[in-house]
């Protein structure tokens, strides 16, 4: 449900499979403010819609899982039990707006969650990781198969047109030290549900060491997880956005398809092609780190193992 002020949709599931039903309520004025006057002023309800918003939306063939609506209920985000794709559509038109691809293996996907300006949104599943995707064009960009150019003029599958989360980052479990500057390894034979069962919400963060003044708003997440852990984790730098893009994938089932670049050595001395592949590694670990959420704070299992 849709918690803003002046915001009306309540979204349920519907009585066929796959379906979602919006119910547009009478709008709500905001409270009544208790403590000093707000700075700007009070916000205009909005103009009623052009035409009659949708009432039912076919989001999947399969059970619905989840269903998310940002504060202010423009976009409604789904899921379904095969939990490989995110779909996010517009509330009242009921457009398709984007589509993401979580991964290609089944998964039972426990929540996603819209950053409170609508410009990002995040998921996380049983698969214990939490994935993030932007919903502008601006910024940081999903990552994609490097088939997708082709896909308007080939008969290629829709797989190779997806989007991939531009950020990740894996709930440590099985491990009795972490640490703040490197992620920790899972084993892949670990079957510890409460440590990776968690639900995700953002936070609004202010640095103190720079002026605010200009400064954007920083969004970071906040996993807190079934065993009574939380992980606070900031989200790769703008900056970084180029390298990310460029750099090969990471070698998980939930990374796209790519083809590596071809690198140009010189046959002529062996050491020039040792540094050639040393260099390689090095950007193959740079774009991998890229992409990995920061882990700034975290607490497990009830007992304080360190700080950012």
């Amino acid at each position: 449900m849709a918690t803003a002020g002046y915001s009306t949709l309540l979204t349920i599931a519907g009585r066929q499979l796959g379906h979602v039903q919006l119910v547009h309520l009478p709008p709500c004025a905001p409270p009544t403010p208790t403590g000093p006057p707000p700075s700007s002023p009070p916000r205009k309800p909005p103009p009623p819609p052009a035409k009659h918003p949708v009432s039912i939306i076919a989001a999947h063939t399969t059970a619905l899982t989840t269903l998310s609506v940002p504060a202010s209920g423009r976009l409604l985000a789904t899921t379904s039990s095969r939990g490989t794709l995110v779909r996010v559509w517009d509330s009242m038109s009921g457009k398709l707006v984007r589509e993401f691809r979580r991964g290609t293996d089944k998964a039972d996907i426990y929540g996603v969650a819209f950053r409170p300006d609508e410009q990002e949104l995040c998921v996380w599943s049983d698969k214990g990781t939490v994935h993030v995707f932007t919903l502008v064009a601006s910024g940081p960009t999903n990552r994609q198969s490097t088939f997708s150019p082709l896909t308007p003029f080939l008969p290629l599958p829709k797989y190779f047109d997806s989007e991939w989360s531009y950020a990740q980052y894996r709930i440590p479990t099985q491990s009795s030290h972490i640490t703040l500057s490197a992620p920790a390894s899972r084993s892949p034979t670990a079957d510890v549900p409460d440590e990776e069962r968690c639900v995700v919400g953002w936070i609004e963060v202010t640095s103190s060491t720079e002026s605010v003044a200009g400064k954007p708003t920083e969004y970071q997440l906040i996993a807190l997880t079934y065993a009574g852990g939380w992980y606070r984790l900031s989200l790769p730098q703008r900056g970084s956005s180029s390298s990310r893009s460029s750099s090969p994938a990471i070698a998980i089932s939930s990374s796209p398809p790519r083809v590596s670049a071809a690198q140009h050595r010189t046959s002529s001395a062996s050491s020039v092609a040792g540094r050639d592949k040393g260099k390689e590694k090095e950007q193959e670990k740079e774009g991998k780190e890229s992409r990995e959420c920061a882990l700034q704070e975290f607490r497990r299992f009830g007992r304080w193992d360190g700080w950012g």
